[in-house]
């Protein structure tokens, strides 16, 4: 149910609201073994891209992860359209 719910949200395009993120990122943290039918079980670690998006999801991961690097990337916009196009 859980991740049908998250799938309807990608499949709009809408962003998933923070509490959902958190909640999937507290699932892989308190058990990888059955998270994702088990993709992760052996991970040592995660790596995170566009999460925190908010700074409401930043305090909420900071609450139940330890956060061991941040790399935060700017680039201007019009290199990025560049990119795309």
């Amino acid at each position: 149910a859980f991740t049908l719910k998250v799938n309807k949200i990608l499949k709009s395009g809408q962003l998933v609201d923070d509490a959902v993120v958190v909640d999937v990122l507290k699932r892989l943290q308190e058990n990888p073994a059955t998270f994702m039918d088990g993709r992760y079980a052996n991970a040592r670690g995660i790596v995170l891209d566009g999460v925190p998006r908010t700074l409401q999801q930043a305090k909420l991961l900071d609450s139940f992860l330890n956060v061991d690097v941040v790399i935060n990337l700017f680039n201007k916009e019009e290199v990025l359209v560049q990119k795309l196009a």
